[in-house]
């Protein structure tokens, strides 16, 4: 089984997607102010509120253009989206808009 968990959190570097994984589970993926502070992917387990039911949320690196193209992480990246059942994209509503130039 290739499966590394039941979700995996995308979005651009800076999102908040390690921030998230450390609000909704125990994991303590490293948090910082600059792109690219995770380079692999972290494993939080979030339960219910009863403690019953669990499931498993990868924080994956960031998602940038070209990745098909083995820009930045590349197909390593990609290997990564590929082994989750879902994908839940994380989106910076704060960020300005990129300049698609």
């Amino acid at each position: 089984l290739k499966s590394i968990a039941d979700f995996g959190l995308i979005g651009f570097p800076n999102a908040g997607k390690s921030s998230l994984l450390r609000a909704i589970s125990n994991a303590h993926p490293k948090v910082a102010s600059y792109p690219f502070t995770t380079m692999r992917p972290h494993i939080g387990i979030v339960e219910d509120a009863f403690g019953i039911e669990t499931l498993s949320v990868a924080d994956l690196p960031g998602l940038v253009e070209g990745a098909h193209d083995n820009v930045g992480l590349g197909h390593s990246f990609l290997r990564h989206v590929e082994r989750t059942r879902g994908l839940v994209f994380v989106i910076d509503v704060s960020m300005e808009m990129r300049d698609s130039n």
